[in-house]
């Protein structure tokens, strides 16, 4: 894992000893950064000092999403297993057997609602409460990605076997419009909301303002 200098680009440290790293998730605080790997664990490290904590949960993990509201964060695995993981004792919570093959997720503003990108079914609506399946886009099938913007309003949705970036409405879940093109993959926003950066494995990033 590479610690990186924003200003200059020049890469300040290297951490070593965690595996295949495979997903990073920086707390709300930026106090600790999540990473996981290819093998199941689950490191979580002091943006301070380094320091590491690690938990095994199993399977290659390809997802990771905070949920202040619950105090939880949840990690997805390639073959169908969520995770629920404490923020305040980073202990394994619960893990429940979803499905298909998970990806990237995200929850609402609420924290009552999860989202998953799974490649096998389409987009899934998870209840946080039960971490129940209460909804499954099918038309969104090979969906790898999720990402919802910072006023609560759009999903966005990455398909990438299929090219396309579903744009949806995020209390009916209706496709709004698309934007094709390539192999779209990872995506994040920008710290101001305004911008959204969509990854392409064709060779280049998307950006949406």
């Amino acid at each position: 894992l590479s610690v990186i200098d924003r200003a200059t680009n020049a890469v300040l440290r290297t951490i070593t000893g965690i595996g295949e790293p495979y997903r990073l998730k920086a707390s709300i605080d930026g106090s600790v950064v999540y990473v996981s790997n290819s093998t199941g664990d689950l490191h979580r490290i002091s943006t301070a000092n380094d320091a590491r904590t690690t938990i095994t949960v199993g399977g290659i993990i390809n997802g990771l999403a905070l949920n202040p509201a619950r105090g939880v964060l949840y990690a997805s695995t390639y073959n169908g297993v969520l995770h629920e993981i404490s923020l305040a004792t980073f202990t394994l919570l619960r893990s429940v057997t979803v499905g298909g093959q998970m990806q990237g997720m995200t929850v609402n503003v609420n924290g009552d609602v999860l989202y998953v990108a799974n490649e096998t079914s389409g987009l899934q609506v998870l209840n946080t409460t039960s971490l129940t399946v209460a909804q499954t886009l099918g038309t969104l099938g090979g969906a790898f990605d999720v990402l919802l913007t910072t006023d609560g309003e759009e999903l966005y949705v990455t398909r990438s076997q299929a090219g396309v970036v579903a744009v949806l409405n995020a209390q009916t879940l209706g496709v709004l419009r698309t934007i094709d093109g390539g192999t779209p993959r990872r995506m994040a926003v920008s710290a101001d909301g305004l911008t959204i950066a969509i990854a392409n494995e064709a060779g280049w990033v998307t950006f949406v303002r």
